[in-house]
C-alpha cells in the first residue's frame, strides 16, 4: 500500500492547493488571502518533496496568520513527514480548532493519531471529518479508517469491512478499497467474492504485490491454474523481491 500512500498524500495536497480558496474555510480578508497563498506554494513544494522551501513558505503564512486552519494544517503535515511527531500534533490541532468542519484536516490528524497507536482518538477525528456533509472525498476518510482498523494488534474485520464498503459505495473505482476486500473475503473462504474484486481492481489499479498475491491464492483455490500462474508471473517479474514473491516460492504454493 506505499504506493497508494504517495497518491493519497498528493491528493489531499491537491484537494486544499485547488480547493481551498473557493470554500468556507477561509473567510474573504486580505491576511487570509496572503496566507493561503503561501500555504499553497508550501503545499505545491511538499508535494515535490522540496521541503525547505515548503517550510519557508508555511512560515511566512503563519507569519502573517498564526491561526490559519489551512496553514497550520499542511505545516502539520510537513512537521510529520520530516518526523517532528510534537510539532506535527500541534499545528494538527490548532488547524481544527479554528476550524472544526476542516474534514481534510481531521481525517488526516487521524491518519496521524492511528499510526502512532492512538486509535479512539484516531477514530474521534475520523467521525468528525464525516460530519461535513460538504467533504468531497469521504470515501477516503471510510477507506482510512477501515486501514486504520487492520493496522491493530486484533482487527475488527467485520467493522473494517463495513468501512470499506462504504468506501466503495462512494467510489467504486477507489482500487486500495477492492484489494483490502479482495483480502478479506479470500480470508473468509468467499472465494468467487475475492476472485470479483481481484478482478475490479485490475481493471482500475496498478500491479502491487499484494493484488497479485492475492490474485494468486484466489484462483489456485477454485481450481484455475492457468489464472493463478499468469498473476505469479506478473509479481515475479515485476516484483521478483517483494514477501509476496517469497511466500509464492514456498513449496505450498509451487
Amino acid at each position: 500500500m506505499k504506493k497508494f500512500r504517495l497518491a493519497h498524500v498528493g491528493l489531499v495536497l491537491a484537494l486544499f492547493i485547488v480547493g481551498c480558496s473557493g470554500n468556507s474555510l477561509v473567510k474573504e480578508r486580505p491576511t487570509d488571502r496572503r496566507a493561503l497563498v503561501h500555504a499553497q506554494l508550501g503545499a505545491s513544494y511538499m508535494q515535490r518533496n522540496q521541503y525547505k522551501v515548503a517550510l519557508k513558505e508555511l512560515n511566512l503564512a503563519l507569519d502573517i496568520d498564526s491561526s490559519h486552519p489551512v496553514a497550520n494544517y499542511v505545516m502539520g503535515v510537513l512537521q510529520a513527514r520530516l518526523g517532528d511527531d510534537k510539532r506535527a500534533d500541534a499545528y494538527f490541532r490548532r488547524a481544527i480548532s479554528e476550524k472544526p468542519e476542516y474534514a481534510e484536516a481531521q481525517q488526516e490528524y487521524g491518519e496521524f493519531l492511528c499510526k502512532r497507536g492512538k486509535y479512539k482518538e484516531a477514530f474521534e477525528h475520523f467521525k468528525m471529518a464525516l460530519t461535513n456533509p460538504l467533504y468531497r472525498t469521504p470515501e477516503l476518510v471510510n477507506l482510512k479508517a477501515g486501514e486504520c482498523i487492520l493496522s491493530q494488534a486484533r482487527p475488527d474485520i467485520g467493522a473494517a469491512e463495513r468501512y470499506f464498503r462504504t468506501a466503495l459505495a462512494f467510489n467504486p473505482r477507489l482500487h486500495p478499497a477492492l484489494e483490502h476486500m479482495a483480502r478479506i473475503s479470500y480470508q473468509r473462504r468467499k472465494y468467487l467474492s475475492a476472485r470479483a474484486y481481484v478482478q475490479r481492481y485490475f481493471e482500475i489499479g496498478p500491479d502491487t504485490p499484494a493484488a497479485l498475491y492475492w490474485g494468486v491464492r484466489t484462483e489456485r483455490e477454485l481450481g484455475a491454474t492457468e489464472a493463478a500462474d499468469r498473476y505469479l508471473r506478473r509479481l515475479r517479474a515485476r516484483f521478483p523481491s517483494s514477501k509476496e514473491a517469497r511466500q509464492l516460492s514456498q513449496r505450498s504454493y509451487r
